[in-house]
């Protein structure tokens, strides 16, 4: 079924979680003709001053000699430009890279890994796996080579990091801090970085590292921004990686607890086809990315308003985690918070829009703003704020300043799902690691072809108790089925996607197709595992193929596709191609009456099968190809067969009758 929907942008700074279920990996990156001395960051700490003590050693690899070697790992002094290979250690040209070794000479309680780096193009990023060990597990190698894996030989894999930008130039100052949101990353003797290079498109990928800083409990590095060295942490999964537990890197998920406390309109108003207030602390995530009943939002056609959290009580707070998901423009957030005790002098509870509150007893804590750069704008997003070394603050009440995303129509306030205050003892779960032996979500499934030339992602992330089927059941079919029908329904100059993914999600119906994402609905795929699923996908499959709404760039005005023939196409190669045993598209006595060729699905299905045997067994291709380039007429069925359509849906009929009566089945 056609369904056309709205199907990583993280600002300026990356996130990922490794084997510790709290790590984050907050990045930082000032592009070139940005730079700043200090190499300051939003979200990433300042270099520490003084170096870190302790001994870098190559355990594989080469330095490159035009560098300045290992002593510039920790020597406590930054490069003062983008291209200082003396005040930079790297690993030599045209090598993919190296493992180094920093021995800190005692196991040390580690509160966060900070690196940075500097170069004006592709040797500014950062790309390792770094693992920690005491030195005492039983089999310990201090020297493991490239091609051993560090995990068995007594390392932990603490973290994987990679700071190429997505979009835009390579170069420029690059910061990376490992923390762990929950207490300290590890006690460690050995820190392991295995470093690779960014691209291999010539020998010069191997990254400036200008300074290695590791740092304990009482050693925590300065902040460049932030009131008592607040950072803001983002996630975003676009449209097609919505997971039903919020999971995003580096952003806990949503506490399965609402957050005690009250909230209050202060200034603008609710929008009546939301959920309210109530739903910002439910405890209860939507499960569709367009549920207005399942979020809080301001009314449309409004800039946005104000939200006042009351506590009840002045509470030491750890985290706010606020979270959002849509399909467009009303996903991302935009809000500054504030914080208040209540006992300023002057206090005013309820400010409006044109009142500072920060002139009025409340504390400016931080700006947050997840509007992608580029892309598009829906999907989920999550926002934890949280400091980078004790708590946010100690307050009662919490101002929330929304505003609205765009400007360009009156949807632009955001869904809000939940918001999560949490004290010490309320730290929110992080997100399921790689690696974590029981992750509260299925990992997407990538197969791929058996040439090779298609990729399929299976998405049962709200499905975890149907992955077993979807991967040794479902994937095998489609990975089968897939590039038959793109050798069945080709067209001159088109490519089928070498992509598409199948998300398992909860909602009514069968399956529906838009453009690359199959989305099929839990309840009845579930009761139809044994049953029709497969094939209800198969069908799918031929709308990915299809393409009809893109590929005629050279038609200015391309005739409309009939729908019931869009599915009677997908409907035939599903039960006269892919199951035909299945009998599945027979015209019944108590069918007959109703039969048309223009009934769609089965119906026409059987109508095509039914023609193609009679007159022109390349009928459905040619059909498919003029559809694809918007030439599709009535007059194609008089030329491929003689006969109007009309015509052959008489005779057709007329020989179903004949079948019927005569004991058989209308099967065509």
């Amino acid at each position: 079924m056609k369904n056309p929907l709205l199907c990583f942008a993280l600002g300026l700074f990356a996130l990922t979680t490794a084997a510790q279920a709290e790590i984050t990996v907050a990045t930082g990156h000032n592009e070139n003709g940005a730079p700043t001395p200090a190499f300051e960051f939003q979200q990433v700490p300042r270099p520490a001053k003084a170096g870190t003590v302790g001994k870098f050693t190559i355990i594989d690899g080469e330095s490159d000699p035009a560098g300045g070697g290992l002593a510039k790992l920790n020597d406590g002094r930054m490069p003062t430009e983008d291209d200082q290979p003396d005040e930079n250690f790297f690993f030599n040209a045209d090598t993919p890279g190296g493992r180094l070794r920093l021995d800190l000479n005692q196991v040390k309680t580690i509160q966060q890994i900070n690196t940075y780096s500097w170069h004006p193009n592709t040797r500014g990023p950062q790309l390792y796996k770094l693992y920690g060990a005491t030195g005492a597990a039983a089999g310990f190698n201090p020297e493991p080579k490239r091609g051993t894996d560090p995990a068995t030989c007594g390392w932990t894999l603490i973290a994987s990091v990679d700071t190429r930008p997505k979009s835009g130039e390579p170069g420029g100052q690059y910061g990376v801090s490992i923390s762990d949101s929950a207490g300290a990353v590890g006690d460690y003797r050995y820190l392991l970085f295995d470093c690779s290079a960014t691209e291999t498109d010539d020998g010069f990928g191997n990254t400036f590292y200008s300074e290695i800083n590791v740092l304990g409990p009482g050693e925590t590095a300065p902040m460049a921004a932030g009131k008592n060295g607040i950072t803001v942490v983002t996630g975003h999964n676009t449209g097609e990686d919505a997971t039903a537990a919020f999971n995003m890197r580096g952003v806990p998920r949503p506490a399965k607890t609402g957050t005690t406390g009250k909230f209050t309109i202060i200034d603008g108003e609710s929008d009546p086809a939301g959920g309210g207030l109530a739903k910002l602390n439910d405890g209860r995530m939507p499960t569709e990315e367009d549920q207005p009943d399942e979020n809080f939002f301001f009314n449309a056609d409004t800039p946005g308003g104000r939200l006042r959290l009351d506590l009840n009580q002045v509470k030491t707070i750890q985290q706010i985690n606020t979270y959002s998901w849509h399909a467009n423009t009303r996903g991302p957030q935009v809000y500054k918070v504030y914080g208040a005790t209540g006992t300023a002098e002057g206090f005013n509870a309820a400010p409006k829009h044109g009142t500072d509150p920060a002139t009025c007893g409340w504390t400016m804590i931080t700006s947050v703003d997840t509007r992608p750069k580029n892309g598009e704008p829906g999907g989920q997003y999550g926002v934890s704020i949280r400091a980078a070394a004790g708590a946010v603050g100690d307050y009662r009440y919490l101002l929330f300043d929304c505003s609205a995303t765009e400007t360009d129509d009156g949807f632009g306030n955001t869904f809000f799902s939940e918001i999560n205050v949490l004290g010490p003892d309320e730290v929110a779960p992080g997100s399921a690691p790689s690696g974590d032996a029981n992750p509260v979500e299925s990992k997407p499934y990538v197969a791929h072809t058996p040439d090779g030339k298609y990729e399929i992602t299976f998405d049962t992330s709200r499905a975890a108790n149907m992955t077993e089927w979807t991967t040794n059941k479902l994937a095998p079919a489609l990975l089968e089925w897939y590039p038959k029908i793109v050798a069945y329904l080709p067209s001159d100059g088109y490519e089928a996607p070498k992509h598409f993914r199948v998300v398992l999600r909860p909602g009514d119906g069968v399956a529906d197709t838009s453009g690359t994402r199959v989305n099929a609905y839990i309840p009845w795929m579930k009761r139809e595992m044994n049953g029709e699923a497969i094939g209800s996908l198969v069908h799918e499959c031929v709308h990915v193929v299809q393409q009809y709404d893109s590929h005629h760039p050279d038609n200015p005005h391309p005739a409309r596709n009939p729908g019931y023939l869009v599915e009677g196409i997908a409907d035939y190669y599903r039960w006269f191609k892919f199951e035909p045993k299945s009998k599945g598209a027979e015209i019944t006595r108590r069918g007959l009456a109703r039969a048309n060729y223009d009934r769609s699905y089965r119906v026409t299905a059987n109508f095509l099968n039914w023609v193609s045997e009679k007159y022109d067994q390349d009928l459905v291709p040619q059909l498919n190809a003029a559809m694809r380039e918007g030439n599709y007429s009535t007059n194609l069925w008089t030329k491929n067969t003689g006969k109007t359509i009309q015509q052959l849906n008489t005779e057709w009929k007329d020989d179903l009758k004949k079948k019927i009566e005569g004991g058989v089945a209308g099967g065509g």
